[in-house]
């Protein structure tokens, strides 16, 4: 039996897929099991699909990020798993960092830390993870958010990472999230410039 034309024309351009982003697209979980049990796609973990045998097109270190991502609709990858993915923190994490907006709710799910945020959309932008697009925040959200959330010592590393990545820091722009954020990050910007 051939495949459902509406899914093999999905997984052509969604080799890895959640039940969520299947449904929005027309196609039933019912569907979705069949074919696991055909073999033609594999089952990841609780809601979360990839195209058997086929390789993913994406570092093998953010994998598994990748895979955390795609289980929480509509997040952006912050804090630890930020920091991670623009090299301003020796941390290890077990977890998976994401943000979603504090009017959702969103189930534990094993290995991802969910943090629930009033302001999501600010410093959101998106990256390649491979041929994937994820939303992260940007560098500078990522550290004043440091701040916020994590310890002082984890804050101080990322904040000098940020200065000496050999990026041209946007003191405006930190200024800017640091105000809007309620945090006052002055005395280590005046600390790490002078």
């Amino acid at each position: 039996m051939r495949m459902n034309e509406k899914l093999k024309k999905f997984i052509k351009n969604e080799p890895l897929f959640s039940v969520a982003e299947a449904e929005k697209n027309g196609i039933q979980r019912s569907l979705l099991a069949y074919y696991c049990k055909k073999g033609e796609i594999e089952k990841l973990g609780r809601g979360l699909y990839k195209v058997a045998g086929k390789e993913l097109d994406i570092p093998i270190q953010w994998e598994d990020l990748l895979y955390a991502y795609k289980k929480v609709p509509n997040s952006t990858v912050c804090l630890l798993s930020a920091l991670a993915i623009y090299n301003m923190t020796d941390e290890f994490t077990k977890k998976h960092w994401l943000a979603i907006d504090h009017s959702r709710y969103a189930a534990k799910k094993q290995g991802i830390k969910i943090i629930r945020l009033r302001n999501t959309k600010l410093g959101k932008t998106s990256m390649n993870l491979g041929k994937y697009k994820i939303s992260i925040f940007d560098r500078e959200r990522t550290v004043i958010d440091a701040f916020r959330f994590l310890s002082v010592e984890v804050a101080i590393k990322a904040i000098q990472a940020y200065f000496k990545s050999g990026m041209r820091p946007d003191y405006h722009k930190l200024s800017d999230y640091a105000q809007k954020l309620h945090v006052d990050i002055a005395p280590y910007v005046l600390t790490l410039t002078t």
